[in-house]
């Protein structure tokens, strides 16, 4: 498993589409918090001192791009594979097939992981940059919750992209899969009148209220719950995934 995990980081470092995104994501993050400090005419008033700067890159990704490029990065990191024939030439019919789809997985979570944590260092710095200085009442402690949460809303976005490039062996594929139930569970979230009883289930709203729980709002359901709704979305696309991987005959 390690060894797949390594083969696969490194696979990411030679492609060129992971830089893109990344450098598209700090170019986005870079020219929003511009217009945010010049929109005042003072920083300090739209812009956040330590801790709370952390948070303002991961959050402009999370809440506009960032979905959609894990997306696409992810159906992309398993339809690859589909594509080169990576897996037809090198792959038999055995029981540790399953390893391979964790390892993408697990791929996936490690490259968000440093994503965000390196959006979060640079926003922090362009704060101190444009000179925003204001006394921040968050803690640090709250800050990283935020950051993980943004962590595991990307990933969700990204195991079911890895669910549809798997089952249709395919990184367009998967890339329309992920986005259809993106658009689909945002929608059903938002409108009025789905039942609150259906948006518990849901994986926009999970988000948010645990977002909002960490800032200190009242939710309508516990923490348990929220952790419990959006731990499943995260989980059981990857079963799936790893079932019908097994299942398949990649040779053929």
């Amino acid at each position: 498993m390690f060894s797949m995990i390594r083969a696969d980081l490194l696979k990411i470092q030679k492609r060129a589409i992971g830089w893109v995104m990344l450098a598209i994501s700090f170019l986005l993050v870079t020219l929003i918090m511009l217009l945010m400090s010049l929109q005042s005419g003072t920083a300090s008033e739209q812009l956040s001192g330590f801790p709370g700067g952390l948070l303002t890159g991961p959050q402009i990704i999370a809440e506009s791009l960032g979905t959609f490029l894990v997306i696409i990065f992810s159906a992309g990191l398993v339809g690859s594979e589909y594509h080169y024939d990576t897996w037809k030439n090198l792959l038999t019919r055995y029981p540790g097939r399953t390893a391979f789809i964790l390892s993408k997985w697990i791929t996936l979570a490690i490259t968000i992981g440093i994503g965000v944590t390196l959006l979060a260092l640079w926003s922090q710095i362009l704060n101190w940059l444009l000179g925003a200085n204001r006394t921040q009442t968050t803690t640090l402690g709250a800050v990283v919750l935020e950051l993980l949460v943004y962590m595991l809303v990307l990933l969700g976005s990204g195991t079911v992209a890895l669910l549809g490039a798997v089952g249709f062996r395919s990184t367009f594929a998967g890339i329309i899969t992920g986005i259809t139930w993106l658009v689909l569970d945002g929608i059903a979230g938002a409108v009025t009148f789905v039942p609150d009883a259906v948006k518990r289930y849901l994986f926009s709203p999970t988000g948010n209220s645990l977002l909002a729980h960490i800032q200190g709002a009242a939710i309508d359901n516990n923490v348990a719950w929220h952790l419990l709704v959006m731990s499943i979305y995260l989980i059981i696309p990857i079963i799936l995934a790893a079932y019908i991987f097994h299942q398949r005959d990649v040779t053929g």
